[in-house]
């Protein structure tokens, strides 16, 4: 079985135990609607909008970094102009937690 099918298939079990222990984050529209109006923003103003990503690790390259802090990695895309970040929670294929996403928006006011 080729990795994809390995992530699909572990991913549907985990969805459905997250499901039924309630851990599933819930949306908010606020954000959405911030979200999209941002890249509209710099879109008619010939701005880049940068959406960078926090992983540990991914499937095919393993970790990525030894010294894997999702804070200063945070740091570093907020102050290089990033307007979302988005991190990787999956803990098994890309070593994420769901963690991450409470620690960092405790420090940063970011998409």
């Amino acid at each position: 079985m080729n990795i994809l099918k390995q992530i699909i298939n572990y991913k549907k079990k985990k969805i459905i135990s997250d499901k039924k222990n309630a851990i599933l984050f819930a949306n908010n529209n606020n954000k959405k609607s911030h979200f999209k109006s941002k890249i509209e923003y710099n879109l008619k103003n010939n701005k880049i909008s940068i959406i960078a990503e926090i992983k540990k690790a991914s499937p095919s390259k393993g970790i990525l970094t030894k010294k894997f802090n999702p804070i200063n990695i945070a740091k570093q895309y907020v102050e290089g102009g990033a307007i979302c970040l988005s991190i990787l929670t999956e803990d098994k294929f890309f070593l994420g937690k769901k963690n991450y996403i409470k620690q960092i928006k405790k420090k940063y006011k970011i998409i």
